[in-house]
């Protein structure tokens, strides 16, 4: 420990929690428009398509699934792998800028396909994909069918991998898009987002605050930070592993880096009794939502958190909203400040556990004049924006109904700032991983949406207060997600 870290402020757990959630939207909802919450968050994780509708959902005030699928549409967001080699939902200026940046992380993936890609040169590999998923989008299977014509003696599956790999391909709609379905067909981000239509024009606000709230503002030097984006290169362990996992709470969790062909089913059903219902309430169908365009649409609305959009370079052009070419990574100055004020205050290794890269310490270091930094109870330095929000640790923190794979739980290496010792490892059996909830700001169990019935399940006893609060959350949830449909509420046994 150096003196500095010896002597900088200690951040308790349920500080670390509160800022947290603070970042993530999480403390109360915000009014911010979809667009740019994804924009704040860094992305949403997406390796099965509803997740980022329910993670939006438990963030923001009046979100409708339309909002998001509508930007979809329009080619405003869309999916591709970025961080821990999972799929996510980015803006199209991320998509175009946080893919370059974690490629070193997707070069190291490729090596481990080398045995089957003995003799294949890969930049032409690279060249031969561009071609092939620009003509159309292909699917995988059409992918690897089209390259083994070229190199009958490789592995099919290495060479559709390696392809993904080398290329930032995204994955076209109507996949991803709200109540339709369509097979993952891919393309490359730079022609998906040159065909983009005009981006539709934002309602006028209704109402705005006077000034943005504390922790809006960026530190100094965040926009004009411009260090040479080398000093980065592939975590050297995956993330994702249950069975590396299991040993510790600040190891990493399944999802995190798990190939999309791996992903559990969305809507899976937990492993538990869920028979004996010991309370119900039915969840009207008249939806409490509000279309989009009755929001603010001034970033600076959301309470405490403004996203640091200034960082992210532009993308418009007389070709579109986003012709830009995905071949040169933003700064890592510049993301790691992003990061600090979507999830902060962290250490390096959070922040490289959530791009799955390393050798981040001399960006840290170098933005150390613009920083403040804290101690964690275990002694461990953690960075942060000098004006972020840090609330009291006895702020409320209600309920919250989150997706499986929900980047709050995922993007730290010390998770205990939400995720309990004595829970750890209870939200996923192998590759399964559950929808998870909050109580008081901590995870507290799993749940499930199935035939008619929303089922809770808590690891632990719940008081009656507790119960009313998360019935109260899990109509919302479902009068937002579901409008019209009636289900009934009830509290399950998760299984040991």
């Amino acid at each position: 420990m150096t003196k500095t870290t010896a002597t900088a402020p200690v951040l308790g757990t349920r500080a670390l929690n509160r800022a947290t959630l603070e970042r993530q939207l999480l403390l109360r909802r915000s009014p911010l428009p979809a667009k740019a919450a994804v924009e704040h968050l860094l992305g949403l994780q997406a390796q099965n398509v509803k997740p980022p509708y329910y993670a939006l959902a438990a963030r923001l005030d009046g979100f409708t699934p339309e909002e998001l699928s509508g930007l979809m549409a329009d080619r405003e967001v869309v999916r591709i792998v970025t961080m821990r080699s999972t799929i996510h939902t980015h803006t199209a200026a991320d998509a175009l800028t946080l893919r370059p940046l974690v490629q070193p992380a997707r070069d190291r993936e490729l090596t481990t396909f080398r045995k089957g890609l003995v003799g294949v040169d890969l930049d032409r590999l690279a060249a031969l994909a561009r071609e092939l998923v620009e003509a159309e989008p292909r699917t995988m299977k059409q992918l690897r069918e089209a390259l083994q014509t070229e190199w009958p003696d490789a592995d099919p599956q290495a060479l559709a991998i390696a392809a993904r790999c080398k290329l930032p391909l995204v994955q076209v709609t109507p996949r991803g898009l709200w109540g339709k379905s369509g097979q993952v067909a891919l393309t490359t981000a730079e022609h998906w987002l040159r065909g983009a239509p005009a981006p539709r024009p934002t309602p006028p606000a209704t109402s705005a605050p006077s000034a943005a709230a504390p922790g809006a503002a960026s530190p100094s030097g965040t926009s004009t930070a411009a260090a040479a984006p080398g000093a980065v290169a592939p975590a050297a362990t995956a993330h994702g592993s249950a069975s590396s996992a299991a040993a510790s709470p600040s190891a990493a969790a399944p999802g995190a880096g798990l190939p999309s062909a791996t992903a559990p089913a969305a809507g899976a059903p937990a492993a538990s009794a869920d028979g004996a219902a010991s309370s119900s309430v039915s969840a009207r169908g008249a939806s409490s939502s509000t279309a989009a365009a009755g929001r603010s649409a001034s970033h600076a609305a959301a309470p405490g958190v403004t996203p640091v959009s200034a960082t992210a370079p532009s993308v418009a052009s007389s070709d579109g909203p986003a012709s830009a070419s995905a071949e040169t990574a933003p700064s890592p100055d510049a993301t790691v400040l992003r990061y600090l004020a979507a999830f902060g205050p962290a250490s390096v290794k959070d922040m490289q556990t959530w791009a799955g890269l390393t050798r981040l310490r001399e960006v840290f270091e170098r933005l150390r004049p613009q920083l403040v930094t804290f101690r964690d109870e275990g002694g461990v330095e953690l960075f942060d924006l000098p004006d972020a929000p840090r609330p009291d640790a006895e702020t409320p923190a209600p309920p919250r109904f989150l997706p499986e794979f929900d980047n709050l739980l995922l993007s730290h290496a010390d998770r205990t700032r939400v995720v309990p010792a004595e829970y750890w490892g209870r939200s996923w059996v192998g590759n399964q991983v559950y929808c998870t909830f909050l109580v008081d700001g901590f995870l507290a169990g799993v749940w499930r949406l199935g035939e008619g019935a929303l089922v809770v399940e808590p690891f632990g006893t719940l008081g009656k207060a507790q119960r009313a609060e998360l019935e109260e959350q899990a109509v919302r949830m479902l009068d937002t997600m579901h409008p019209g449909t009636s289900y009934d509420i009830r509290f399950g046994t998760v299984m040991p």
